[in-house]
């Protein structure tokens, strides 16, 4: 499908997360922009939300970049809808018809996500 190649974030993306002050838990929401690797590139605009959960002594960890980078993602969840839109006719078959759901880990002060298409 060419859609396995690698994907980065442009600048000027937008994220925003309620954190509940007992546990911890965080809603996230993120609007970015991804550039594919391939010539000519393709740009694919991203649109996340969801839970960031797990235990309260792990999750505080996560709000620190150095911290966060010896935080196994096997010790909290971090789960995702994901609302992919292009216009590139490259992509846009797979892209835009698709439903997607994702898991997320932070790995210090970037989060690496894995994003998976529902058929």
């Amino acid at each position: 499908m060419g859609f396995r190649n690698r994907r980065t974030s442009q600048p000027g993306g937008q994220d925003s997360q309620l954190v509940h002050p007992d546990t911890l838990h965080t809603w996230l929401e993120t609007n970015y922009l991804l550039q594919t690797s391939d010539e000519p590139p393709a740009f694919i605009a991203v649109q996340t939300s969801g839970w960031r959960t797990g235990p309260r002594e792990v999750l505080e960890k996560l709000f620190d970049p150095v911290s966060a980078d010896g935080v196994a993602p096997s010790e909290y969840q971090m789960r995702l809808t994901i609302k992919l839109e292009t216009g590139d006719k490259r992509y846009r078959e797979v892209v835009n018809g698709g439903m997607w759901i994702g898991s997320g880990a932070r790995r210090g002060a970037e989060v690496i996500y894995d994003a998976y298409r529902i058929n």
